[in-house]
């Protein structure tokens, strides 16, 4: 019997390796050699805390755990997190004397909560997006094809621990050679050219401020400087002809300059400095709008309907998790009036996203400025459950508008899109002021098997079991679904969702759009695979064009003079 394959639509491989500054890419465990730091990583992993502490998604464990694509996200660390704002002292002027000392701070605070160098932090402060993202690109660029790398030392005995401890119970699905091999899809390595125990990685990039965005001097309260229309289009134009990044995540926490996000830190933290009020829930502005049309290559004819600009390259797609509610209606538009009217289709992501359970209008609710406490985006009201004639847990939702609408589920499945599925706690339901106590592995299960059948039933089409993959958003320093803390884990995290599956009854299939039981476990189990890899598979074939794509051997002596 095959052994189950997977694919990831929105995580982060290279972050671990880049920012600890590690010799090899397969380093994605700090290692030490210390006997009790191993302890600690293995059981935060069982306890299934926040990803600092461990490994979630670098090459190691994609590679053991089975997962065949990764769609890997290159993410300067935003300086919202990395700067004080007017909660902790005034923004103007140079950074120097006591503000020296407050940054100090808080980026020694940062580095506790993420085990990141400080040093290293310090360094992401204080150069621009661009420098951090060429510097990520070009780790990937360095060790793609590389054949049988080896797992660092400190990765290949945290993987072979764990695969071997009872309670993990990895023994028996999956085998285990420290060594392994990734390629960059690009024009030479076009996505079908997969072979077997490689890890085929979609570039993508997280976060347009990369693209918009100059350096931040004074903190993430003052107005972002942007670049001018012609120098974004000018980063615009390297993205496409110098990288293979196949989606870009427009917005991300925190104020790019060009279009709102959703709200995705807690209120609370404010406090403690962390500020993403600036243009939260606001649309895109003019250079907003614009890029976006470059970035798809498209224009609007006088007839006022959207067309193919010739001339902008190729088409690099949009990713609208974090985007702002009011950002998503403006893309959703343009993609439905595009796909009327053009062969070419337009396809919508959101690469790590849960549902709402609430419409639309349920949505723009909790963002209007005058909305009531009871259904304003605050800590307490985040999450709510809802009881469901089909399972004996409740159903639980966040509501905020960084998950997505009914209407949106029904947008993305018409328009051939992906939804990645989030594994984080905080997306499917379990809040920054919400705990689930002594709940069982079940429990945890279950988050994600009711959002996935959930959002079956809002999509009111069987054809929804084809538009949906995993989107873990390891490695984005997350607290993961409890008893799938990392990639290696997606083999069990596969059994214990078919076997929820397999207990629904007709009666739920139906609901849920879902093979009755007359048709066999094996359309059960179909369905399963499509999520797990076949979606993602598929959509990767159909819509990366490595015909258009730059060859990045080519790129990595041309861009860093090697």
């Amino acid at each position: 019997m095959s052994r189950p394959k997977f694919a990831d639509l929105h995580c982060h491989p290279a972050v671990r390796p880049w920012l600890n500054g590690a010799n090899t890419i397969w380093e994605a465990y700090s290692y030490t050699g210390k006997k009790n730091k191993m302890v600690k990583v293995i059981e935060a992993q069982r306890l299934g805390k926040r990803g600092a502490m461990y490994d979630q998604a670098g090459f190691p464990k994609l590679h053991a755990g089975g997962t065949r694509i990764v769609f890997a996200a290159m993410y300067p660390m935003e300086k919202g997190f990395l700067l004080k704002n007017h909660f902790i002292g005034d923004d103007s002027g140079p950074v120097s004397g006591n503000k020296k000392v407050v940054n100090e701070n808080r980026t020694i605070l940062l580095s506790l909560f993420t085990k990141y160098p400080f040093k290293r932090l310090v360094k992401m402060s204080q150069e621009e997006y661009w420098d951090s993202f060429l510097e990520e690109y070009r780790k990937y660029l360095a060790e793609s094809g590389n054949v049988n790398s080896p797992y660092g030392k400190g990765s290949a005995k945290e993987i072979e621990i764990l695969m071997n401890e009872p309670v993990f119970k990895l023994n028996g699905l999956l085998s285990f050679d420290p060594k392994g091999t990734y390629v960059l899809a690009d024009k030479i390595n076009p996505p079908a050219s997969i072979l077997k125990k490689q890890v085929m990685t979609i570039l993508t990039m997280e976060g347009m401020g990369i693209l918009t965005q100059t350096a931040h001097a004074n903190g993430q309260f003052n107005p972002p400087k942007v670049r001018s229309q012609g120098a974004i289009f000018k980063k615009i134009k390297f993205i496409k002809e110098k990288t293979p990044v196949f989606f870009i995540t427009f917005c991300h926490h925190f104020d790019n300059g060009v279009c709102g996000h959703a709200r995705s830190i807690p209120c609370k933290s404010k406090i403690l400095g962390l500020n993403q009020e600036k243009r939260i829930n606001k649309g895109f502005n003019k250079k907003g709008f614009n890029a976006l049309q470059a970035l798809l290559s498209v224009e609007k004819d006088s007839g006022g309907v959207w067309r193919r600009r010739k001339g902008f390259g190729r088409r690099i797609y949009i990713d609208m998790k974090h985007m702002s509610l009011a950002g998503r209606k403006t893309l959703i538009k343009l993609v439905k009036n595009y796909n009327a009217n053009n062969p070419d289709n337009i396809p919508l992501i959101a690469s790590h996203s849960g549902y709402t359970g609430l419409s639309i209008a349920g949505l723009a609710k909790g963002i209007k400025p005058k909305a009531r406490k009871s259904v304003r985006e605050r800590d307490k009201t985040q999450v709510y459950t809802r009881k469901s004639p089909h399972f004996t847990r409740p159903v639980r939702y966040n509501k905020w508008s960084i998950n997505l609408a009914s209407e949106e589920i029904v947008a993305i499945v018409e328009s051939d899109g992906l939804i990645g599925l989030s594994l984080e706690q905080n997306i499917l339901g379990v809040g920054f002021s919400d705990k689930m106590k002594k709940a069982t592995q079940a429990d945890y299960t279950h988050l994600i098997v009711s959002h996935l059948c959930m959002m079956a039933k809002a999509s009111g089409s069987s054809g929804f079991w084809k538009h949906i993959a995993i989107g873990s958003d390891f490695d984005g320093l997350i607290n993961p679904v409890d008893g799938y803390p990392a990639s290696l884990f997606f083999v069990r995290m596969r059994l214990d969702i078919l076997d929820m599956f397999n207990k629904l009854t007709d009666a739920a299939r139906d609901d849920f759009f879902l093979p009755s039981i007359a048709e066999g476990k094996r359309a059960i189990v179909s369905v399963i695979d499509d999520f797990c890899f076949n979606n993602a598979e598929r959509f990767v074939l159909k819509y990366f064009n490595h015909e258009k794509m730059p060859d990045v051997k080519a790129v990595f002596r041309q861009v860093f003079s090697v």
